[in-house]
């Protein structure tokens, strides 16, 4: 059941399935900002990241100025030092993850990347237009092998007009679907974005500052289950050379 769950929430956000090439919308603020989003590099910079999830805390750093395969360090478990059997699993599987990550052609210093690929050409659209925010819809993409999901999730954006760049991203299903031989009940995942200097906020690369994923319904169509993850990115700071 498990897999099944992890399977759920890496399909959007941090792990959206990319699509064979870049969404091209005739939105002008929304290309702005995504070309904004998708210049907004991990290089050079340090952060936080906290995970929440199965009742467990983790703490981890990203620090660019290390070396490739030592940038993400574990800092706590539970609040208490990770003991050294934990680092090394920490270790290993960032190792497979940057592995990974080259096979694709990807960096563990993209940031938005995934962006660039989550709008299903053709379906963005305007749905109001403030003096500071624009609202969109669009139609998320999704799992590529189970091309009728994605009829049943639907995508809000919200674009800033004064300092293009996209602020929030919600992600939703608007009625029960199945997938991976479990019935979806409940598939929510909001994303923020924030300048990671505040000092400089229209120069600033802009980042993720949270990810609140929550999935309920029932496996193998007769276990419920509840998932519930959030992940905070905080003290974002120039990584010391």
């Amino acid at each position: 059941m498990r897999k099944i769950i992890r399977l759920l929430i890496l399909m959007t956000g941090l792990a959206v399935v990319a699509a064979s090439a870049q969404a091209k919308e005739s939105d002008p603020l929304y290309n702005q900002a995504l070309k904004r989003m998708l210049a907004s590099s991990y290089q050079g910079w340090s952060f936080t990241r906290t995970k929440t999830a199965e009742g467990k805390v983790t703490v981890e750093q990203y620090t660019d100025s290390r070396k490739p395969g030592q940038r993400w360090q574990l800092i706590s478990i539970d609040g208490a030092i990770p003991t050294k059997q934990q680092l090394e699993d920490y270790q290993t599987q960032k190792r497979k993850e940057l592995k990974k990550k080259k096979t694709a052609g990807k960096s563990d210093r993209d940031s938005n990347r995934f962006l660039a690929t989550l709008v299903r050409p053709g379906s963005l659209s305007l749905v109001r237009q403030g003096p500071l925010r624009s609202s969109y819809r669009f139609q998320p993409v999704m799992d590529k092998n189970d091309k009728n999901m994605g009829s049943y999730i639907l995508g809000t954006m919200t674009i800033r007009r004064d300092n293009p760049m996209i602020e929030q991203i919600h992600i939703y299903n608007k009625q029960e679907f199945s997938a991976y031989r479990a019935k979806i009940k409940q598939f929510n995942q909001l994303m923020r974005f924030a300048p990671a200097d505040p000092d400089q906020p229209k120069t600033s690369p802009v980042f993720l500052t949270s990810v609140n994923n929550e999935i309920k319904g029932k496996a193998l169509f007769l276990f419920n289950f509840e998932q519930k993850t959030d992940i905070e990115f905080s003290d974002y700071h120039k990584a010391a050379r």
